[in-house]
C-alpha cells in the first residue's frame, strides 16, 4: 500500500506550477540582479538600457499568464516521472480553468513566477489553497474531457496482479478518490481521505489494507 500511496501523491504533482521555495525565490531575484548588472556592464558594447531592462524583466502574473503556465506544467512533463503529463488539447482546456477558480493572489503571496509555475516538477511546498479551489480544480478535469480518477487508478496499479488491477480500476468509488485529490490539488493534508478512499478499494478487492503510514 505505500506504493498506492506514492503514487497518489505524485500525482497531486500536478499542482506542481502552484509550489515553490524560498531558496528559489532568493535564486531568482539573485539571478535578476546579476542580469542586471552584466547587461549594465555591456551597454558600451551596443546594449541599451532598455533594452537590458526588456531582457530581464519578468512575465507579469496575471490570470491569462497564469492560465498558460498551468497548461505548460501539465502538458510538459516527462512520463514516468510521477508527474502527471496531459496531451497539449486538455491542458491547455484545464489551465485557464484553474486560473479562474484560484486567481493570482496565492501565488503572488508565495512570490512564485510565471516560470516556476510553469515548471513540471518541483520538490518545494505546495501553495494551500482552499477546498472549494481544490475541487474546482478536480472539477476541472472533467470538464475538459480528462478522466482523473481513472488516470489516478491506473497509475497505482501496476504492481498488482492482473485479476487485481482489474479490480482495482472497476471498484475505485469516484467520491472517495474525488474527495482526496481535491484535497491534495489543494495542498492540503488529505491522509483522512486517502485512507478512507484506500479502504473501501482494498475491502472491495481483498487487498492489505493501508496502513496509513
Amino acid at each position: 500500500m505505500k506504493r498506492l500511496a506514492a503514487a497518489v501523491l505524485l500525482v497531486a504533482l500536478v499542482s506542481v506550477g502552484c509550489s515553490s521555495s524560498n531558496d528559489k525565490a532568493d535564486k531568482k531575484d539573485s539571478s535578476t540582479s546579476t542580469t542586471k548588472a552584466d547587461a549594465s556592464d555591456e551597454k558600451g558594447e551596443g546594449t541599451s538600457e532598455d533594452e537590458a531592462k526588456e531582457d530581464t524583466k519578468p512575465t507579469k502574473l496575471d490570470e491569462a499568464a497564469l492560465g498558460k503556465a498551468f497548461a505548460t506544467s501539465l502538458s510538459s512533463g516527462e512520463e514516468g516521472s510521477g508527474a502527471l503529463v496531459l496531451e497539449k488539447e486538455a491542458a491547455d482546456c484545464i489551465g485557464p480553468k484553474w486560473a479562474a477558480a484560484v486567481g493570482v493572489e496565492p501565488y503572488e503571496k508565495a512570490g512564485l513566477t510565471i516560470e516556476q509555475i510553469s515548471t513540471p516538477f518541483t520538490s518545494s511546498s505546495l501553495v494551500t489553497l482552499t477546498d472549494k479551489e481544490g475541487s474546482a480544480q478536480f472539477a476541472a478535469f472533467g470538464e475538459c474531457g480528462v478522466d482523473i480518477v481513472r488516470k489516478m487508478t491506473e497509475s497505482i496499479v501496476g504492481g498488482l496482479e492482473e485479476a487485481q488491477r482489474a479490480c482495482v480500476l472497476e471498484k475505485m468509488d469516484p467520491d472517495l478518490a474525488e474527495a482526496a485529490l481535491s484535497k491534495l490539488f489543494s495542498g492540503q493534508d488529505a491522509q483522512t481521505e486517502y485512507l478512507a478512499m484506500m479502504t473501501a478499494v482494498s475491502q472491495a478487492c481483498n487487498l492489505p489494507m493501508p496502513s496509513g503510514e
